[in-house]
């Protein structure tokens, strides 16, 4: 809040703006500047709206700095006219962080291209609960691309603990292939492309068997990183493929 002193002659402004600390805007709160206002006659505190996130976990506490300026009117700063706002952690996330597991789909939601998904799919013959999610393409290299939010705000690896992607996946067709990448907010990419199925990281998919890859976000590029979503994208080139997925998680 931001309080009016003295006898409240006149109009009477104040601009402010918020500036990184260690919590950065975009990750951890959103960026805010503007002018506050204040009438002739109008002493009531005016509040600045900064919207703090819950996507970014992390340990421990970080912090942002909002300042005042440019007073107009007859305004003159008092003193503070710099605030530093503390962002304090939550608990720390331990175990499997599930994106899709138990037939239950925990991120904000999917961004899939040229593909139909189902997350509601009994036809793959699930792993675990009652469905799997059934990826259906509409042309040729498309992919699954859920994005961070929901019941899995998973942004930021550097705290979690979390060191692995794990997935299983059924395909319906030979020789099926793939990658996965993510990318930050904006859709700028990061990290590397990983072909989960080079033997590196599980057995060579077969047609109508369930298998599970467990990936290390250090081969992906994004164990010290933030993250806004990632795909698995269909790389056989094949319109009209279908390939089931199941426990999608990250440990």
């Amino acid at each position: 809040m931001v309080a009016r002193s003295g006898t409240p002659t006149g109009e009477v402004t104040v601009e402010y703006a918020t500036t990184n600390g260690s919590a950065l805007a975009g990750r951890d709160y959103s960026a805010a500047s503007g002018t506050l206002t204040w009438a002739d006659g109008d002493s009531a505190p005016k509040a600045i709206p900064i919207a703090v996130s819950n996507s970014s976990v992390f340990t421990g506490s970080r912090s942002f700095s909002v300042a005042l300026s440019a007073p107009g009117g007859a305004a003159a700063l008092g003193s503070p006219a710099t605030a530093t706002v503390v962002i304090s952690a939550g608990a720390a996330v331990s175990g499997t962080a599930w994106v899709y597991y138990d037939g239950v789909f925990n991120w904000g939601g999917d961004y899939s291209y040229s593909a139909t998904i189902n997350y509601n799919d009994t036809s793959g013959g699930p792993l675990t609960g009652a469905h799997d999610i059934a990826v259906t393409l509409t042309g040729a290299y498309g992919a699954w691309q859920p994005y961070a939010g929901g019941k899995v705000p998973m942004w930021n690896f550097v705290d979690t603990g979390h060191t692995y992607l794990t997935f299983a996946i059924k395909p319906t067709v030979a020789n099926q292939t793939a990658q996965i990448y993510f990318t930050r907010i904006g859709d700028v990419a990061i990290g590397i492309d990983v072909d989960p199925f080079s033997g590196k990281y599980g057995p060579p998919p077969q047609a109508g068997i369930w298998s599970t890859y467990k990936i290390p976000l250090a081969d992906l590029g994004v164990a010290d990183t933030s993250v806004y979503k990632f795909a698995i994208q269909d790389q056989t080139g094949v319109a009209n493929n279908v390939f089931y997925l199941d426990n999608v998680g990250f440990q």
